[in-house]
């Protein structure tokens, strides 16, 4: 992944103890590949006819831009998914599901629980 951030925390023998990963979703859209979702969906046991439509009706198309009034020579759309169609989010979903997998299975790879941690009843989100 292009947009992942890692930090590691060694302790005093400088073996690493912990490692956390952050994931920046900007953009998170726009950073599906045509290639890649297939392969993902063609994986996922989807058949290759509904993926074959699927690319057609996300990545198989081209764009006019309005300036002032004028519209540009057509812009072919290479990759990304549209966050204005209801299917974008489980796309966007099955895309990131084999990274998201490969840490759960990963053996060298454990969780942290937050036992005995309070949060504030009042607690906001941004």
């Amino acid at each position: 992944m292009d947009n992942a951030s890692s930090a590691s925390w060694r302790n005093a023998s400088n073996f690493v103890e912990h490692t956390g990963t952050l994931l920046d979703n900007a953009k998170a859209y726009d950073r599906v590949h045509p290639q890649y979702l297939s392969q993902v969906l063609l994986k996922f046991g989807f058949p290759s006819q509904f993926v074959h439509c699927i690319l057609n009706l996300f990545f198989d198309n081209s764009i006019h831009v309005n300036i002032n009034g004028f519209l540009t020579e057509p812009i072919a759309q290479r990759r990304g998914i549209r966050q204005s169609d209801s299917i974008s989010p489980v796309l966007f979903n099955l895309a990131i599901e084999p990274f998201l997998l490969s840490i759960i299975n990963n053996p060298d790879i454990s969780s942290y629980s937050l036992q005995h941690t309070k949060l504030p009843h009042n607690v906001q989100t941004p």
